[in-house]
């Protein structure tokens, strides 16, 4: 009885959560992200996967009494919303920033290389992320005018790719202006 609230608060989101996966409700319930979705597909699965079968989900609660029935066509017309759902989350958004800084984290000394290259931009992200200069006359720029890359940030223009909104990429499309750290001196 003690946790009599938490599973009457668990079965209203599974009932909301599944309404509005088939269309019923068209508010989206709170917290829907894609571990969330993927736990709802999970509890249905076995539903899903047994045609003429059906789950049953219910609390018995005084004051609003909460029934889930589920068939199994419906288990399938919901997990086909979470895939859309969950696809739709997991593009890639791209965005342009102009003149914003950036310092390298790690960079290959190689104009060519394509992999191995991880920048930040705190006004974007205060972790490293994988950088692709869009052609080598820009790492050229950036690597080899000054003695050391490290101890310099840029001023550059780049667009972000990011995935469930966190930067995965940023593409430098420009270099402006090349500045010395603060606190470091270059060699």
């Amino acid at each position: 009885m003690e946790h009599a609230v938490t599973v009457v608060d668990f079965c209203k989101y599974l009932n909301s959560a599944y309404s509005w996966l088939l269309g019923n409700e068209s508010d989206k319930p709170a917290a829907i992200e894609i571990a969330n979705l993927e736990n709802l597909s999970n509890i249905i699965e076995p539903v899903a996967k047994d045609n003429g079968s059906q789950i049953n989900i219910s609390t018995v609660n005084i004051t609003e009494p909460i029934y889930i029935s589920i068939n199994s066509q419906e288990s399938n017309a919901i997990q086909n919303a979470i895939t859309r759902f969950t696809g739709d989350l997991k593009k890639p958004i791209s965005s342009i920033h102009e003149k914003v800084v950036l310092y390298w984290y790690q960079a290959r000394n190689d104009v060519k290389a394509k992999t191995g290259d991880k920048a930040i931009v705190e006004s974007i992200s205060k972790k490293p992320v994988k950088a692709i200069c869009m052609n080598e006359s820009i790492k050229a720029k950036m690597l080899r005018d000054s003695e050391n890359p490290f101890t310099h940030s840029y001023i550059v223009d780049l667009t972000v790719e990011t995935v469930q909104g966190r930067p995965a990429l940023y593409r430098i499309l420009d270099v402006h202006e090349i500045l010395e750290l603060q606190g470091q001196e270059s060699e």
